[in-house]
């Protein structure tokens, strides 16, 4: 399974993202390119710790559930209501905003020691593993949403 942890995984979303065009069309979903960006910044952010969240109630927390959505069911490809703290910034400049994302991921890859992990807003507690299945699949997710 790939790891955000492991250097060529993340350099070949790094690749994937010099593909975006913050003009591309959504192949689905509401989100343009760069409000995605912005999204997945949020993400990191809440995924660090830095971003506080209050705690949603959700399926996504039973530990069946919570497994199987983060590990191997697909994801639907429309409006999927998550947490709001993971839509709170605005997008900013297009190449300032992917090099954030960027800092943000690699500060995520120097986590690969870290024993505690914030909660997710809907999926509760999660382990280092988790947290990695999760991001990869999520930026793979919003990736394929504008073709890259």
């Amino acid at each position: 399974m790939p790891s955000l942890f492991q250097a060529e995984t993340r350099d070949a979303f790094y690749r994937r993202f010099e593909r975006l065009r913050p003009d591309a069309p959504p192949r689905f979903g509401q989100l343009s390119a760069p409000a995605m960006v912005s999204h997945l910044i949020d993400t990191l952010r809440l995924t660090l710790g830095e971003l506080p969240a209050e705690p949603v109630v959700s399926a996504f927390r039973l530990p069946g559930v919570k497994h199987a959505v983060i590990g191997f069911l697909p994801w639907p490809k429309g409006r999927i209501v998550g947490p709001s703290e993971a839509f709170s910034s605005t997008p900013g400049a297009w190449e300032r905003d992917l090099a954030l994302h960027r800092e943000l991921l690699e500060r995520f890859a120097q986590c690969v020691t870290r024993d505690e992990w914030p909660p997710h807003p809907m999926f509760g507690a999660m382990s280092r593993r988790q947290w990695d299945r999760f991001t990869y699949r999520h930026l793979d997710h919003h990736l394929g949403q504008f073709g890259v």
